[in-house]
């Protein structure tokens, strides 16, 4: 009986609010247990190698697309889920909020706390929350230019002394909304979270060749595993970093059914390697 998750123990505690609150005390079986329901991973790539196409490999009623990029063009015809398409960084939040639930650690007049879950709700009341298990953003280069254009309307992107705009200020806001909202899709309970990213060709002054993440900031490091998605003349390559091991995996690039299924076949191998 010592695999059965063991009922989670409390401790009565307050806030900085002066709210009463409970610090749950987890065990190992509890741990065990979560890490098997869901994984987060960041997949990133070169414009045009196949990462819209992993939506092919999830289940289409349990998965919902967070589309900052103005359509599913890659997939249409093929893949038949769910999709919110975004443009605004208010709308992002709340959807945000309203799939991975409240944080109670957050005052009630921040994002993401209490109040703002119970107003999001009553937003989306014909939104069915609890059937997705799959968060799928597309993508985290425009997710980012989505907060930037809101970030720069906001007051810390001008300056307290001359009223000027203040680029400082921006990139700093920018920052701190958009870990804010990785980090609280992260942990989403019972939910797997896989962003995509974009990748830059850089050259620095010796001439080296290098790829770097197509975002206006890094994305944290919230994730479980990173993967690269590159496509070459004949083939698919995928390594993924998890848990100090490489795995490494390589499919076919035809534009078939047999094609497709490997590649979906293929994450959802590296999803569960990486919550072992």
């Amino acid at each position: 009986m010592a695999d059965v998750p063991q009922p989670t123990r409390q401790i009565a505690s307050r806030d900085a609010t002066g709210r009463r609150s409970m610090i749950r005390l987890i065990t190992a079986a509890e741990r065990l247990a979560d890490a098997e329901r869901k994984t987060s991973m960041v997949v990133v790539g070169r414009a045009k190698v196949g990462k819209t196409s992993l939506l092919l490999g999830l289940p289409e009623r349990e998965t919902i697309v967070l589309d900052f990029e103005a359509g599913l063009t890659s997939v249409e015809g093929r893949w038949h889920g769910d999709s919110v398409p975004l443009r605004s960084w208010i709308d992002t939040i709340n959807l945000a909020c309203l799939l991975a639930g409240p944080d109670p650690s957050r005052p009630p007049t921040e994002a993401f706390s209490e109040e703002h879950y119970h107003h999001v709700v009553e937003l989306g009341s014909g939104v069915d929350a609890d059937r997705y298990r799959y968060i799928f953003v597309d993508s985290i280069t425009d997710l980012t230019r989505v907060a930037m254009a809101w970030a720069k309307t906001q007051p810390a992107a001008f300056s307290d002394r001359s009223g000027r705009p203040d680029t400082r200020g921006a990139y700093g806001l920018l920052g701190r909304e958009v870990v804010g909202l990785l980090k609280h899709l992260q942990h989403a309970a019972g939910k797997s979270v896989v962003f995509v990213g974009g990748l830059d060709r850089a050259r620095d002054e010796l001439g080296r060749v290098s790829f770097r993440p197509k975002a206006r900031r890094p994305a944290p490091s919230c994730r479980t595993s990173s993967i690269r998605w590159s496509r070459c003349r004949t083939s698919t390559s995928i390594r993924a970093p998890v848990n100090g091991r490489t795995i490494s995996a390589r499919a076919s690039t035809a534009r078939s059914a047999a094609g497709r299924q490997t590649r979906g076949a293929y994450l959802r191998a590296i999803a569960a390697a990486a919550s072992i």
